[in-house]
């Protein structure tokens, strides 16, 4: 409200009574808060208009900023190749600023955007030359942490979650486990603990890179979570806890008979009467992110499905389709209805009819597969090709 009182035309034409430098803060800042509101289409506009005069004015490291902004709003958007070049661009800025933290966080930025086309090479090595830069500037924090920490942890997960989702879906729809079940490796540099491989080895995948990745995500959540401090970003803390939700779950899922003692383990992993996946679900709607908060829910209603709760699992499933819908946000949309494809395909008769009525899980992958068809959401790929597999005994 305060920001709109200086644009004559909400969101592109601004007081001509205004400095261009303040005309290109109040853009950068009225995109910025339009995305935080889940506002996504009109924060474009001024988003790209201040990017403009930040580069016309050679203010690098405001354009840095601005770009990396522009090309995390391309992603939630579903411009994956719009978010990849601006993402470059954003490092070029940087580069030229000698801004050596923008020069880190840009770098994760193009990392992420990268992941989402299933370019998980090219992320591994600009996220490991962010963590090079991160512990030159920072000796004492020696991985990357906040937003840039966890879309680390993103792409690390990545062949556990594919791993863990292969069990469930063709244990429950009745297809005997294959040899293959490894996802295709995500290699990283740095060695598990001692003490989170020893965890890892009676597993029946404990030989496998889901396992490393499982170890790498916990150990690195735990880490960040060691280093905060009162009065650290709602959103940073929430995102540390989300990812070590993830982990719980995606072991869960790779030893079915952990599944019912789920909310146990939660607990005990952090020692609070929340669940990790409950501190970032109220973790991210209290930091007002509307754009990271159906993360939180798919998290949420796989959390749900696993602890019995399937009733519980649908309406966060419908709560992250509403926000992903009016964004809009399409990618979250295809995580939605790959989501949904899986736990009602893989449920059985009477959870299908109780909690899930009306639900045609074919159906819901084929609306998948379009979407990350027309988005180029390639990170998918492998998790759609594994539930289309599976889908044949449904």
């Amino acid at each position: 409200g305060a920001v709109a009182a200086f644009f004559e035309e909400p969101w592109s034409r601004l007081s001509a009574n205004l400095s261009p430098a303040a005309q290109a803060w109040l853009l950068s800042g009225a995109a910025f808060r339009l995305r935080a509101l889940g506002r996504l289409t009109e924060a474009v506009e001024p988003m790209r208009a201040g990017l403009a005069m930040r580069i016309k004015q050679e203010a690098w490291e405001n354009a840095a900023i601005n770009a990396s902004n522009l090309s995390q709003l391309e992603v939630t958007l579903g411009r994956v190749e719009e978010a990849v070049a601006d993402s470059r661009r954003s490092i070029e800025f940087a580069d030229r600023s000698g801004d050596e933290f923008m020069r880190m966080v840009n770098r994760t930025t193009a990392a992420d955007a990268l992941h989402q086309t299933g370019e998980r090479e090219e992320s591994r090595l600009l996220f490991e030359q962010a963590e090079v830069l991160q512990c030159e500037s920072q000796p004492e924090f020696d991985l990357l942490y906040s937003v840039q920490g966890f879309r680390y942890c993103d792409l690390i997960l990545a062949p556990a979650e594919r791993a863990a989702w292969k069990v469930a879906i063709s244990q429950n729809s009745q297809l005997a486990p294959r040899d293959d079940l490894r996802a295709s490796p995500v290699h990283v540099t740095l060695e598990p603990t001692k003490s989170a491989v020893s965890a890892e080895s009676s597993s029946p995948l404990a030989e496998g890179d889901d396992c490393f990745a499982l170890a790498e995500a916990d150990r690195r959540g735990l880490k960040m979570l060691d280093w905060r401090i009162p009065g650290d970003p709602l959103l940073d803390i929430a995102l540390d806890q989300l990812t070590l939700a993830r982990v719980a779950l995606y072991r869960a899922m790779r030893d079915p008979a952990q599944a019912s003692g789920l909310r146990t383990q939660e607990l005990e992993h952090r020692g609070d009467g929340r669940s990790p996946c409950q501190l970032a679900l109220d973790g991210l709607r209290k930091a007002g992110q509307m754009h990271y908060l159906p993360l939180a829910l798919l998290t949420a209603a796989l959390h749900h499905h696993l602890s019995g709760d399937a009733a519980a699992a649908g309406r966060a499933l419908i709560e992250a389709q509403q926000i992903a819908e009016r964004g809009p946000m399409p990618l979250f949309l295809a995580d939605v209805h790959l989501h949904r494809a899986r736990l009602v395909g893989s449920s059985n008769d009477e959870c299908r009819m109780t909690h899930y009525p009306g639900v045609d899980p074919k159906a819901e992958l084929a609306k998948a597969r379009a979407l990350i068809e027309k988005h180029g959401y390639w990170r998918r790929r492998e998790e759609l090709e594994d539930a289309e597999a599976a889908a044949a005994a449904w």
